[in-house]
């Protein structure tokens, strides 16, 4: 190979890592944009119920939707622990749902 075409497969590597790099960051970020969503959620609720109370079922989606996105995340990133621990959340939330609907 020459030196040309080595130059040319570093540069095309180089920018292909920059872009998975981006990706990674991205999706990071969107990640943290749903969990800082999905705790804001469950403050307000906690400390506005009475008046949270009639949108119980939108709280709940929202705080369960977060959770959604959070599982197959916490897999991408093998933590386990965290994804493990949304399961009986989400869980509970539909056992309460179905118990309501009772």
């Amino acid at each position: 190979m020459s030196t040309v075409e080595l130059h040319g497969q570093a540069v095309r590597q180089a920018w292909v890592q920059k872009g998975r790099a981006r990706e990674r960051d991205s999706s990071a970020t969107g990640v943290k944009v749903v969990e800082l969503v999905s705790i804001a959620v469950l403050i307000t609720a906690a400390a506005l119920w009475p008046v949270v109370a009639p949108f119980d079922l939108v709280t709940r989606f929202v705080v369960a939707l977060g959770a959604v996105v959070m599982i197959p995340q916490a897999f991408h990133a093998r933590s386990y622990a965290v994804a493990a621990s949304a399961i009986p959340f989400i869980t509970s939330l539909a056992w309460r749902g179905a118990k309501a609907a009772h």
